[in-house]
C-alpha cells in the first residue's frame, strides 16, 4: 500500500488548515529545516534527486528561529515514524505552534 505525508500550514490547534503539499512516503530519502538563507525554507529531499521546498515564516512572538528549526524537525520526524508504522495510507504533518508552512516553492 502507498503512503504519504500531507504537509499542512499551520500546528494542529489552528481551525481551517490548509493542505499545502503530500509526500510519497517511500520516496523520502531526508528532510531538514533550513534556516540559513531568506526566505526561511523546509526541505523534503527524495529518491529522484529532486527535492521538495517550502517557504517557512516564524512568529518570533511565539518561538524563536533555532527553537522553530528544530521543533519543526522533530515534529516531522514524529510524523515521519508515525507513517511507517500507521496502518492508514495518509499521515498529515503540522509544524509548531509559531511556524507557518507556505506553498511549495
Amino acid at each position: 500500500m502507498s503512503k504519504y505525508i500531507y504537509i499542512n500550514s499551520f500546528s494542529k490547534v489552528t481551525p481551517n488548515n490548509q493542505n499545502v503539499g503530500v509526500v510519497f512516503l517511500e520516496n523520502i530519502r531526508d528532510f531538514e529545516c533550513k534556516f540559513t538563507t531568506n526566505p526561511l525554507q523546509f526541505k523534503v529531499y527524495n529518491n529522484s534527486e529532486k527535492t521538495l521546498t517550502w517557504n517557512v515564516s516564524v512568529d518570533n512572538n511565539v518561538i524563536s528561529d533555532s527553537n522553530a528549526k528544530t521543533l519543526t524537525d522533530k515534529a516531522f520526524s514524529r510524523t515521519y515514524v508515525n507513517a511507517l508504522t500507521d496502518l492508514g495510507s495518509v499521515v498529515e504533518f503540522f509544524p509548531p505552534r509559531g511556524v507557518t508552512i507556505g506553498a511549495q516553492v
